[in-house]
């Protein structure tokens, strides 16, 4: 069924290609394996997924910048979210020493109806 689909090579499964191919990327598949896949014709190139990825950025920082521009007299209220996970292994193997994480997640509040606080 996943063949017939991406098979199509309409839009969508073209789509379809480029998210599957991204999110082997964002598990840290290796490119040489991503390009292997190439093959049954399931995913994209690994250079493409690389473009898309700087595509995505780029519209990310300009969207941000966008709002920031856009709202500077309304408040906007920043939430920070730390999180860590610490956990270690005990033994360590020949390929990972450990699995310390570290993630910041900030999520961006507009309050269109007031106006900000002036220093």
């Amino acid at each position: 069924m996943c063949y017939f689909i991406c098979g199509i090579r309409n839009k969508f499964a073209n789509n379809a290609k480029r998210d599957l191919g991204m999110y082997l990327d964002s598990i840290k598949i290796l490119n040489s394996t991503i390009d292997t896949i190439v093959t049954l014709g399931l995913i994209i190139i690994s250079c493409l997924i690389s473009y898309h990825k700087n595509i995505v950025s780029e519209k990310h920082l300009i969207i941000v910048k966008s709002n920031f521009t856009d709202n500077t007299n309304n408040t906007i209220i920043l939430n920070v979210n730390n999180y860590h996970s610490i956990h270690t292994k005990r033994i360590p193997n020949t390929i990972i020493t450990s699995t310390a994480v570290h993630l910041t997640t900030i999520l961006l509040n507009l309050i269109k109806n007031e106006l900000a606080i002036l220093k």
